[in-house]
């Protein structure tokens, strides 16, 4: 799971993507500070908020040999296929009708029809999005954390392939709020809370709002425990911080498989989850993210 969560949070630096900066940002179609329905692009992922509760997951953006008129091809984790097209900050966003999906054709791979230089409006249906600076102020308690770390990975994943140091340093440099070439305890346990955030979202089907208010309390109980383990593993010099250069010393591996065969423990009798040093295994599987991360882009 954990080389999948880490997939996902690293899409743009392995499969390509048209035009990532083009795309990423935080999307409504209502006013940006109503309440409400939002949709966040970002590191090749999606996150989706909704009455009806959250979604996570990748998202291919590219273009579509079979569109016309600057029409782009969007892919979600679901096999769901939609279209869209940019203008400055404002995007129009095709979904076929119900009634298209019945009596045109979708496929489990996606939709076998394709939008004209005018779609027909009782094949399509359109949505105006806005570009935002931020999520609702209403949402930024539960989605802000991980909306921003999508948003800064994103730029940082530019440069990135599997063996690029300027990958390493970007995506480093992304997890780093204050700046100061470290990750500090604090920072490894905002990237352990949004990550637990991002993997709900795509492993559960239609989480509520209610189930992310529990783990987002679950993880800020959990996750500076998880954290600094990981922090007192690999401080080699003492500092209360990791590098860069500490973060790719031999054993980090270890400790990566380690976490992730406690995240697959079974439950014991009483139906408690069985976790390192009593943590529950989703706080130490969600801890694991930061090693699998750079173990996977082979830093």
């Amino acid at each position: 799971m954990l080389a999948r969560l880490a997939t996902l949070l690293c899409a743009l630096c392995l499969s390509g993507t048209a035009d990532a900066d083009e795309w990423s940002g935080v999307w409504r179609y209502d006013a940006c500070e109503d309440p409400g329905e939002f949709w966040v692009i970002g590191a090749g992922a999606e996150l989706i908020v909704n009455e009806d509760g959250f979604q996570t997951g990748p998202i291919r953006i590219a273009p579509d040999t079979e569109t016309v008129a600057g029409w782009t091809r969007l892919e979600d984790a679901r096999d769901r296929v939609y279209f869209a097209k940019i203008t400055r900050n404002q995007m129009e966003f095709l979904d076929l009708t119900a009634e298209a999906r019945l009596t045109r054709g979708e496929t489990a791979s996606g939709t076998r029809v394709f939008p004209d230089a005018e779609p027909d409006p009782e094949t399509w249906d359109k949505t105006v999005y806005r570009r935002c600076e931020d999520v609702p102020t209403s949402a930024r308690a539960l989605f802000g954390e991980l909306s921003r770390l999508m948003l800064r990975l994103d730029g940082a994943l530019d440069s990135c392939d599997r063996r690029s140091r300027d990958c390493m340093e970007n995506v480093f440099a992304a997890f780093d709020v204050v700046e100061d070439d470290g990750l500090s305890i604090a920072e490894v346990a905002r990237i352990a809370r949004a990550a637990t955030l991002f993997s709900v979202g795509f492993r559960e089907v239609d989480p509520t709002a209610a189930r992310a208010r529990l783990e987002r309390l679950s993880s800020i109980a959990a996750a500076p425990d998880v954290a600094a383990s990981i922090v007192a593993s690999f401080d080699y010099d003492g500092n209360a911080r990791l590098s860069i250069d500490e973060l790719g010393e031999t054993g980090l591996t270890d400790l990566s498989a380690l976490l992730e065969r406690t995240a697959a423990s079974e439950t014991d009798a009483d139906d408690k989850e069985i976790g390192l040093t009593g943590l529950p295994a989703a706080a130490a599987a969600f801890g694991a993210l930061v090693p699998e991360l750079f173990r996977m882009l082979q830093l």
